[in-house]
């Protein structure tokens, strides 16, 4: 942002429309719309960028108790290219059987409930102890938890999917993005008019401005950590959780409660890599809540 930054400030009114980005890009998104003039943007409303249209004063000024909004008077020489991923982002699937980073409350805005976490069987839902032994000791800490079962993604139809993942974002955290909700729209031609409202119930923060994308929970794909193996050893001993199904018929070497999250990567997302999406912040619905345990409450 330029020297007409206004931080702990907002100039409310004449609104032409938001977007979702980082602080630097808001103005350069107004630069590049006819009639805007000032941004108000705010860390605080999930990156929240609002790009504003007639005459900037300083006198329209409103302080605000957050320093992490600014208004910003914006002129037309700010505005470059900027990477069509900023806005229009991809996708990829991961199922790793952690425990979602939202599932702690180190991690969370204190009005929000942490993400259900379940033990290995994957359905009982993990309680928190107040003492665990380690040899002799005994210390504060949580059961041992995993990413639950029902956190699979699912299909109402073939137009419409219910789902969970993780945003990557250049330097955002944990709170910023927990248990907030997308429609995801997909771009490409095989998902023609396919529709996926997605919880966020975990988070990784990129370094690169240019690295951003979702990633969708789906079992059957890659267990990077092989926490997965971990998990299901317990359950049935001697098991061997694969790594990464290849084919449709692979999900039913999975064990059964997550068979039909694989499938649906096969079925529903046609086992297509990476595919492009649009992304709108949403009210979560309540298909998504009653099974993360977790809400941001009311979208503004």
């Amino acid at each position: 942002m330029n020297d007409n930054t206004y931080w702990g400030y907002d100039c409310p009114g004449n609104d032409l429309y938001q977007v979702h980005t980082i602080n630097m890009y808001c103005s350069e998104q107004c630069a590049k719309t006819s009639g805007c003039t000032h941004v108000v943007w705010s860390k605080a409303n999930n990156y929240t960028c609002s790009l504003k249209k007639g005459t900037f004063s300083k006198n329209n000024l409103i302080k605000t108790d957050d320093n992490h909004t600014a208004c910003v008077q914006v002129f037309p020489s700010e505005s470059r290219d900027i990477p069509p991923e900023r806005f229009n982002i991809s996708t990829s699937f991961q199922w790793t059987c952690q425990f979602p980073t939202c599932s702690r409350k180190a991690n969370i805005l204190r009005r929000v409930n942490p993400v259900n976490t379940c033990l290995e069987d994957g359905r009982t839902i993990a309680g928190i102890r107040q003492t665990f032994k380690i040899g002799n000791l005994e210390i504060p800490g949580y059961d041992p938890a995993y990413m639950c079962s029902d956190q699979q993604p699912w299909s109402v139809n073939d137009s419409l999917a219910y789902g969970f993942g993780s945003m990557y974002f250049e330097s955002s955290t944990d709170i910023d993005f927990c248990c907030i909700c997308y429609r995801l729209n997909f771009m490409d031609d095989l998902f023609k008019d396919k529709t996926m409202l997605v919880q966020m119930i975990s988070h990784e923060p990129r370094t690169s401005k240019y690295h951003q994308y979702i990633e969708l929970f789906v079992p059957g794909s890659e267990d990077r950590y092989e926490e997965c193996g971990r998990q299901w050893m317990l359950v049935k001993r001697g098991y061997k959780f694969p790594s990464k199904t290849l084919t449709r018929e692979q999900c039913f070497n999975l064990p059964e409660p997550i068979q039909n999250g694989c499938l649906f990567k096969f079925d529903w997302l046609k086992n297509v890599q990476k595919p492009n999406i649009t992304y709108t912040k949403i009210q979560c619905p309540k298909e998504l809540t009653d099974k993360s345990g977790c809400s941001q409450g009311t979208v503004n």
